[in-house]
């Protein structure tokens, strides 16, 4: 059974005297300790009052309650660790003033009321960026672009947005920096996930998380032959196959070869050819993948004997 409620909601009560978003107010939600999912139950309030967003995420987060018509009701919020908190809202609006009594008089026919234009609803819920690509920021894989905010924005609608995610802690967090802005932070080991954030009318836009890992080559290390000269012997090339986790793109290729040494040429977006030419040598081929990470791979141009004693 659940100990005493650490969930609380202030002000617990709120008056309106008046209806419509101009009269909205705002209650805070705190419940200490506790960074899971914030749900919030309004059916008691269906067509009173609306709530954004409709739910949050602990420690803290802000609601806005705009009152709708006239009535009595109450929201529980509740975390999935059974504490409960609730807040109460009465809603009454002003009575008509009696119109007073004119005296009728001959008089043209009276215009047409104009009909009043529709008050627009809250419009698409847009992310920037759409997509976060980052490195962890912890363990072998992480770098300085370890870290990224993300902004919210929806046109017809001023209030905060609700975040909630499928990423595990050692992947990626997911944390408010204010009521529309949100920082993506990488964990200790690479991985994907999809984080929602939801704006007013219940609208919601996706950001898919990618967090990479570090760029592999395989092999390693090359050892190949000369393809002419004295030294001519089979093999003379290699193909050096990269990857990188979470990221299929392409890997681009720099060396300190010289063109009578060793030619690196490009196959595919993470294949590269590395070819002998006439000379004995040693040189280096440095890949980049995503991030600015690279790895090393040392050639060395070699005669057939020296292969073989490798080999063996």
């Amino acid at each position: 059974m659940a100990g005493t409620s650490k969930l609380k909601v202030k002000p617990d009560r709120l008056d309106f005297d008046n209806v419509g978003d101009r009269f909205a107010q705002d209650v805070d939600v705190s419940d200490p300790g506790y960074k899971g999912k914030i749900s919030e139950d309004l059916s008691d309030c269906k067509h009173i009052a609306t709530l954004r967003p409709p739910f949050g995420k602990g420690p803290s987060y802000k609601v806005k309650v705009t009152p709708d018509r006239s009535g009595k009701c109450s929201v529980v919020f509740s975390d999935t660790d059974k504490h409960k908190a609730s807040l109460s809202i009465a809603v009454t609006t002003p009575k008509p003033s009696p119109s007073p009594s004119v005296s009728p008089s001959p008089s043209p026919s009276a215009s047409p009321t104009p009909t009043p234009t529709p008050t627009p609803g809250p419009g698409t819920v847009n992310a920037a960026p759409g997509s976060v690509t980052i490195c962890p920021s912890s363990g072998p894989a992480s770098c300085g672009t370890h870290a990224q905010t993300v902004v919210l924005s929806q046109s017809n609608y001023s209030g905060g947005f609700g975040e909630s995610d499928g990423c595990s802690s050692n992947v990626a967090t997911v944390t408010s920096v204010n009521s529309t802005t949100y920082k993506v932070a990488g964990g200790s080991v690479p991985g994907t996930c999809i984080a929602t954030f939801v704006g007013g009318a219940g609208k919601f836009a996706t950001v898919t998380i990618t967090v990479v890992g570090n760029v592999s080559a395989n092999p390693a290390s090359v050892a190949i032959c000369p393809s002419s000269g004295s030294n001519a012997c089979t093999p003379d090339t290699l193909n050096v196959v990269l990857s990188q986790p979470n990221y299929t793109g392409n890997f681009t290729e720099s060396d300190n070869c010289t063109s009578d040494v060793a030619t690196v040429v490009q196959v595919n977006s993470n294949t590269y050819t590395v070819a002998g030419q006439s000379k004995l040598g040693n040189c280096t081929a440095t890949f980049t993948g995503i991030l600015g990470k690279t790895v090393k791979v040392k050639i060395a141009i070699v005669n057939g004997v020296t292969i073989n004693v490798r080999r063996w």
